[in-house]
């Protein structure tokens, strides 16, 4: 199909298309901006049409997302903190340019904290994987000494039961790393 029969077929609603499309029937030509303008959101509302359902069930993987997601997780679920670093438990649709993901906190120690995704760099926070605002922020009292540790662990993996899962879109540029299954699936859509 010709980029001009793309426009010619064009059965949508937008008004830009249908205006380019009258002009291209009335003049029989358009200009290369018409043309590459027209076909932008013709394949922007193709891209909309072409999530797909799917239940690929994902274990012990997380994801540390952009700072966007974790503040529209925040304000969905009522939270008081930009949640970054997830574990996902499955993947339930996928579309061009973003995946859908059911998953909760992490519980997974790293080098940045598990809440918001910062670097660590004092020793407390170092040993517990969180921050003392974040801990603030998940109602988890924050350690005083070493001997809290343990507590401050439990309290924190009860907090996350709490909370319970989230189900969002992740739009693929917001993806800062995802190591695992899930990062190979991005790969071959």
């Amino acid at each position: 199909m010709t980029t001009f029969d793309q426009i010619k077929n064009y059965k949508g609603t937008n008004s830009f298309v249908k205006d380019v499309q009258s002009k291209l029937e009335k003049y029989g030509k358009l200009t290369d901006k018409q043309v590459s303008a027209v076909l932008a959101q013709i394949n922007k509302e193709n891209a909309k049409t072409q999530v797909r359902a799917v239940n690929i069930p994902l274990d012990d993987e997380a994801i540390l997302v952009g700072r966007n997601v974790g503040q529209s997780l925040k304000e969905a679920y009522g939270l008081e903190f930009n949640p970054m670093v997830l574990d996902i438990t499955k993947v339930t649709s996928i579309s061009p340019k973003a995946i859908k993901i059911v998953g909760k906190m992490t519980s997974k120690k790293g080098n940045v904290c598990m809440c918001c995704g910062r670097t660590l760099t004092d020793e407390f926070s170092m040993i517990t994987k969180m921050g003392k605002t974040c801990a603030s922020h998940m109602k988890v009292e924050y350690i005083k000494d070493l001997s809290e540790v343990e507590r401050f662990r439990n309290d924190y993996l009860k907090r996350i039961e709490e909370i319970g899962e989230f189900e969002f879109w992740v739009p693929k540029k917001q993806i800062q790393q995802w190591n695992g299954i899930g990062e190979e699936l991005l790969n071959i859509l």
